[in-house]
C-alpha cells in the first residue's frame, strides 16, 4: 500500500494559539503552494489540540477511528493493520515513515532500516514531528545549534559508508532527535515514549537451515521484494551494470513491470572500468525500455555553495556520497522523465556475500566438509601470499581454520581477524583533545551466530547516512533491504552464496552465486561474465582534482575555517596531508589508502558547518524546496 507516489513531506505539531499560527504561516511561507497541494487536519485528544500537514493525505478504512493516516512511502496492508491495531510483531514489510491517531495516543512508526527517517524536536511540553528535519528548523523557536558529539563522531570514522545510527537517537542538532529503526513514538497526554515494534533478534536456528532450493526461494522471495516496491509506477532502475543493479533489472524484465534505466557514467576512462559502460550499453540496446546514460564528469566534486552555488543536499549532518552532485542530476533526471521512484541495489553486497571468504569457513565445516574447508584456507593464504614455511600460515591455520572446530574459538578468532582494531586509529591532524570517540564496528549482540551471518550483519550496520539525504530530493527503495529477504538469507549457509571451486580465480568472479544462477539466462553479459568489482579510486581522485580551487579557497585561510577554529583539525598537518592526496591524484599510478575516508569527513564537515551555521535566515532561504536546475548532460541509448 502507497499513499504518496511521489514524494512528500508530513508535519505534526501541538503548538498552541499564536505559535501555532505563526508556525503554520512559516511552513506555508517555506513550502511553496502549500495550499493548494497539502491537508491541514485539526485535532484534539483530552484538550490537547494537534494540527497535522501533509502533501498527499487520503482516507482510510474507519477502524481507525475515522481519523487519517499520514504515510510516506509503502507499506504491506496486513503489516499496517498490525501496527495501527496493536498487534504489532516482526513480519512488518516495507519502506515508510508512518503517523496515525488511535486509543494509545499520537503514533509515529518507522521501518525496519528507518530508510525515511523521523525527527522529532521537542520544547517542553510542544513537539515538532516530521519526516523532513527542514520542518524544525523553520520553527521560529528553533536555535540552530550543532551538536559536538555527532560532529566528533563523523571524524571519527574510517568507513566509506558512514554511520547514520548515532549514539541515544541523536542527529547533528542538539534538541532534534531521531525515531529509532523499527520502533514507534508514541506521544500520550503530552507525554513521550519510544518502543520496539521489529524484532531485530536473528538468532539463527541452524536445525531450520533450507537444505534445497534456496536458488529458487531467493528468486521468489527477491522477485516479492522487488515487485512490491515498483508497483507505484514508473520506476527509474539505477543501472550499474554491476550484479545488484542486474538483479532489479532481471526480474523487471521477468515481470514485465514498468521501468526505464539510468546510469551515471564518464567519459574519462580513468574513472571507471571499461567493462561498466559496455554491459551497460550491451543490455540496454537489447531493452523495450528508455535506457539514459548521465555523463558526470564535470559534477564528479565535493558539493559546496561558497565557491558554485550548489544546492544544499544533505541537512542532518555532512553529506557522505562522493558523487553527491551526480546523484543529485539523476533525481533532476527522473523527476523530468515521469518516474515516480527510483529503486537501488543498495546493501546487495551484504545480503548477496560478497568478498566473504574467511569467514564462511566454519559454515563449510558444519554442513558440507572439512576437505573443502581446508582447501578454501590454503586458497585464501595463496592469495595473501603467505607460504607453509612462513609463521603467519600456522597462525592462519589456528585464526581460520582450526578454531572453527569449537564454536566458542570460532566466535573469538571471528573478532579477532576481522575487527583487528577495535577502536579506529584517527589521523594526527584530527585533534585527540576533545573527548574524541571512534566507532566499535562489530556487535556483540550476534555472539551466538555464525562468522558467515555474523560478518553479514555488521556490514548491514551501521547503514549508509544517504537515507537521509535521498528522502529530501526523490523516493528511493531498497529491495535487498526488505526484511522478509533478510530473514531468507539468515536460513541459508554462507557458503552455499560462494561458487567455492572459483574462488582462486577472485573473489568478485566467485561471490553472489544465488543472484548469478537467479538470472543468468534473463542477463547473461552480467550474470555469467561480469568478473570484476568496479574500482572507485579513478572517481576519488577526480572529484580532488575537480574540487582543488575550492578545497584551497576553504582550507588555506585558518580565521575563515571552522574545524580550525572549534579545535577539531590541526592547520598544518591536514594540509600537508591534503597537499600529497592531491599530487596523489595527479598521479595515475599512486593508490590511497584507508585514510582518504577522514580527509573525505574533514572537508564534507567544513562545507556543512560553514552552511549550517549561517545567519538563520540565509539558512532556511538556503534550504528551501526548490526546483532542481542543473545543467544535465544524458545520452538516450535506446
Amino acid at each position: 500500500m502507497s499513499l504518496n507516489e511521489n514524494k512528500s513531506f508530513w508535519i505534526v505539531t501541538n503548538l498552541e494559539n499564536q505559535n501555532n499560527d505563526i508556525y503554520v504561516r512559516n511552513v506555508k511561507n517555506f513550502y511553496e503552494n502549500l495550499s493548494d497541494s497539502h491537508d491541514f487536519i485539526k485535532y484534539e485528544e483530552q484538550n490537547h489540540c494537534y494540527i497535522a500537514i501533509s502533501s498527499k493525505i487520503k482516507p482510510l478504512i474507519s477502524y481507525i477511528n475515522n481519523k487519517k493516516i499520514i504515510l510516506d512511502g509503502w507499506i504491506k496492508e496486513e503489516s499496517l493493520n498490525s501496527i495501527i491495531t496493536g498487534k504489532e510483531n516482526n513480519e512488518i514489510y516495507g519502506e515508510f515513515s508512518l503517523a496515525y491517531f488511535n486509543n494509545e495516543g499520537l503514533n509515529f512508526c518507522t521501518d525496519f532500516y528507518s530508510s525515511i527517517p523521523i525527527y522529532y524536536f521537542q520544547n517542553k511540553n510542544h513537539y515538532i514531528i516530521t519526516n523532513d528535519i527542514r520542518a524544525i528548523i523553520v520553527y521560529s523557536e528553533f536555535t540552530v545549534d550543532v551538536n559536538f558529539e555527532s560532529v566528533l563522531y563523523h571524524l571519527g570514522n574510517d568507513i566509506a559508508i558512514g554511520e547514520n545510527e548515532l549514539p541515544d537517537n541523536n542527529t547533528f542538532f542538539m534538541k532534534i532527535k531521531k525515531v529509532p529503526k523499527g520502533s514507534k513514538l508514541t506521544i500520550k497526554n503530552n507525554k513521550l515514549s519510544i518502543k520496539e515494534i521489529i524484532d531485530y533478534n536473528f538468532e539463527i536456528d541452524t536445525s531450520k537451515f533450507i537444505k534445497k532450493d534456496f536458488i529458487s526461494q531467493f528468486k521468489e522471495k527477491f522477485k516479492e521484494s522487488t515487485i512490491d516496491r515498483m508497483n507505484n509506477g514508473l520506476t527509474a532502475i539505477h543501472f550499474s551494470g554491476g550484479l545488484d543493479s542486474g538483479s532489479i533489472l532481471a526480474t523487471a524484465i521477468e515481470n514485465d513491470l514498468n521501468y526505464l534505466c539510468v546510469n551515471i557514467g564518464f567519459k574519462n576512462n580513468d574513472l571507471m572500468y571499461s567493462q561498466d559502460s559496455e554491459i551497460v550499453k550491451k543490455v540496454s540496446k537489447r531493452l523495450d525500455k528508455p535506457s539514459y546514460i548521465l555523463w558526470a564528469d564535470n559534477t564528479l566534486r565535493f558539493q559546496n555553495n561558497l565557491i558554485d552555488n550548489d544546492p544544499l543536499l544533505y541537512i542532518d549532518g555532512p553529506e557522505p556520497r562522493s558523487n553527491s552532485l551526480a546523484c543529485l542530476q539523476v533525481d533532476q533526471l527522473i523527476n523530468e522523465l515521469g518516474a515516480v521512484q527510483a529503486i537501488t541495489g543498495e546493501s546487495g553486497d551484504v545480503i548477496l556475500g560478497e568478498q566473504f571468504d574467511e569467514v564462511i569457513l566454519d559454515s563449510l565445516i558444519k554442513f558440507d566438509s572439512a576437505k573443502n574447508a581446508f582447501n578454501l584456507f590454503k586458497i585464501i593464504n595463496e592469495q595473501q601470499r603467505v607460504s607453509p614455511y612462513n609463521i603467519k600460515y600456522y597462525i592462519n591455520l589456528y585464526n581460520l581454520f582450526l578454531s572453527k572446530f569449537n564454536n566458542k574459538l570460532a566466535k573469538r578468532t571471528y573478532v579477532k581477524t576481522q575487527w583487528k582494531d577495535e577502536i579506529v586509529k584517527a589521523p594526527e591532524y584530527i585533534c585527540q583533545s576533545k573527548n574524541f570517540s571512534t566507532n566499535k564496528l562489530y556487535s556483540d549482540q550476534y555472539k551466538n551466530m555464525l562468522d558467515g551471518h555474523r560478518f553479514m550483519l555488521d556490514f548491514l550496520w551501521p547503514k549508509a547516512k544517504y537515507f537521509d539525504s535521498l528522502s529530501l530530493n526523490s523516493p528511493m527503495t531498497h529491495p535487498f533491504l526488505d526484511l522478509r529477504l533478510v530473514n531468507l538469507v539468515f536460513k541459508i549457509p554462507p557458503h552455499e552464496h560462494l561458487y567455492i571451486e572459483s574462488i582462486k580465480y577472485g573473489s568478485y568472479f566467485s561471490s553472489k552465486r544465488l543472484a548469478r544462477e537467479s538470472f543468468k539466462q534473463t542477463l547473461p553479459e552480467i550474470f555469467k561474465f561480469k568478473k570484476e568489482k568496479t574500482s572507485y579510486e579513478g572517481m576519488t581522485k577526480k572529484i580532488l582534482l575537480n574540487s582543488k580551487p575550492g578545497l584551497n579557497e576553504l582550507f588555506l585561510s585558518f580565521d575563515s575555517c571552522l574545524v580550525y577554529k572549534m579545535g577539531l583539525v590541526d592547520r598544518k598537518k591536514f594540509i600537508e596531508a591534503l597537499t600529497i592526496y592531491l599530487l596523489k591524484a595527479e598521479d595515475g599510478n599512486s593508490t590511497f589508502d584507508e585514510n582518504y575516508q577522514f580527509i573525505h569527513s574533514v572537508i564534507t564537515l567544513e562545507i556543512w558547518l560553514r552552511n549550517i551555521t549561517m545567519e538563520k535566515n540565509k539558512l532556511i532561504e538556503r534550504i528551501k524546496p526548490r526546483k532542481i536546475n542543473m545543467k544535465i548532460d544524458v545520452e538516450k541509448i535506446n
